[in-house]
């Protein structure tokens, strides 16, 4: 199989307790390549040290000075890229609090990849607007080294870089198994959330909730994550059946999001300025 080794560039500045369990789904579900796990973290100096267990966890850990909250995720990608071993074909980038519970599309999207000569993959972001997630992506080592001005954006990130990828005609997928990430203009009228997004994804086996957005934290997003991973990943009270019941629940929710009207389809997607 190519691409024996893959890089996973796992950024984070303050989510240090969603780093640990992130690093340990890694090391306990990805199992199809070799994987290189980078940490780089901002957040040290300000207090969210990362603990032996996390650095255990890496293969590498980075610590830089920290920079505000746009400029700093830009700072951990540009600076990341210097340190993902020339021999990683591809990079995984994460953001610390994406749980994933299995590598199954990380081998896909390689493939398709490769077989559609593009250099990146992640779930569309926006869909008024051209746009990709960066919060969970794949892309091409060699794109990433040659090509940083990708990661030197200043607002909308999202935006930015999948303009960036347009203006320099590299082809990019997009991660079905992710989308839609947004709720539908019209589902959040009987549809509440409080960040208009949508956290688990059942296809991808893949949890991004924000501990402090969950009444019960790190308990209750384990929760979600045994759902959405369809399997009890965590040891906790629910019941083979529980978790049967949610992933039905998360999985009717999917559908009703794709079937919904979107502006989309009756307005052209648009290009944001960036600059």
């Amino acid at each position: 199989m190519r691409s024996p080794c893959v890089a996973v560039l796992v950024r984070v500045h303050q989510r240090t307790a969603d780093l640990k369990v992130c690093l340990e789904a890694i090391r306990n579900y990805w199992k199809i390549y070799d994987y290189h796990v980078i940490v780089i973290s901002n957040g040290v100096k300000k207090g969210y040290a990362l603990s032996e267990e996390i650095r255990a966890l890496a293969d590498q850990v980075v610590e830089l000075e920290p920079l505000e909250h746009i400029a700093g995720s830009s700072q951990l990608l540009l600076e990341g890229l210097s340190f993902i071993p020339e021999k990683c074909e591809y990079t995984v980038l994460l953001e610390a609090d994406i749980w994933i519970f299995s590598d199954k599309l990380v081998s896909k999207y390689i493939r398709l990849m490769e077989a559609k000569k593009a250099v990146w993959a992640s779930a569309e972001w926006i869909k008024k607007v051209h746009s990709v997630a960066l919060d969970f992506a794949i892309a091409q080592t060699r794109f990433l080294k040659t090509n940083p001005g990708l990661f030197r954006f200043m607002k909308t990130p999202e935006c930015f870089v999948c303009n960036y990828l347009r203006s320099h005609q590299a082809r990019y997928l997009f991660i079905s198994e992710c989308m839609p990430v947004h709720f539908p203009k019209f589902m959040r009228l009987f549809y509440k959330s409080d960040t208009g997004r949508k956290h688990s994804f059942s296809r991808a086996q893949m949890v991004t909730h924000h501990l402090e957005h969950l009444n019960g934290g790190m308990e209750e997003k384990k929760l979600l994550a045994n759902i959405a991973a369809g399997f009890k990943a965590f040891d906790t009270e629910q019941t083979p059946s529980e978790i049967r019941a949610g992933r039905w629940r998360l999985q009717r929710l999917e559908l009703a999001m794709k079937v919904m009207p979107q502006s989309r389809w009756v307005k052209p997607q648009k290009t944001q300025n960036t600059d």
